[in-house]
C-alpha cells in the first residue's frame, strides 16, 4: 500500500486558520513557542515542522474534538428536552 506524501505545509495552514481564524500565525507562533518566521517558512512548506509540533497540533486537536463533542452531546440532550415539552 502505498500513501501520499503529506503536505505539511498546507497541514499547518489548515489547522492555523481553524484554530485561530485569518490572523494565525502570530498566534501559533506564541501557542507552540515559536518564531514567527518560523511559522511562516512551515506554513510555505520551505521547512519541515520542528520535532513535537505536529504532536502538539495533534494533542491540540484532540482537545478540541474532546471539547466539541461534549458540547454536542450536551446541545442534544437540550435539543431532546425542549422537543419533550
Amino acid at each position: 500500500m502505498t500513501t501520499e506524501p503529506i503536505d505539511t505545509g498546507e497541514l499547518i495552514r489548515r489547522i492555523g486558520e481553524r484554530f485561530w481564524g485569518d490572523c494565525w500565525q502570530a498566534a501559533m507562533s506564541a501557542e507552540l513557542q515559536l518564531n514567527d518566521r518560523t511559522v511562516r517558512r512551515l506554513a510555505s512548506g520551505k521547512q519541515a515542522p520542528p520535532a513535537g509540533v505536529i504532536e502538539q497540533l495533534a494533542g491540540m486537536i484532540a482537545e478540541r474534538r474532546d471539547e466539541l463533542a461534549e458540547l454536542h452531546a450536551t446541545i442534544t440532550a437540550y435539543l431532546e428536552r425542549s422537543r419533550q415539552t
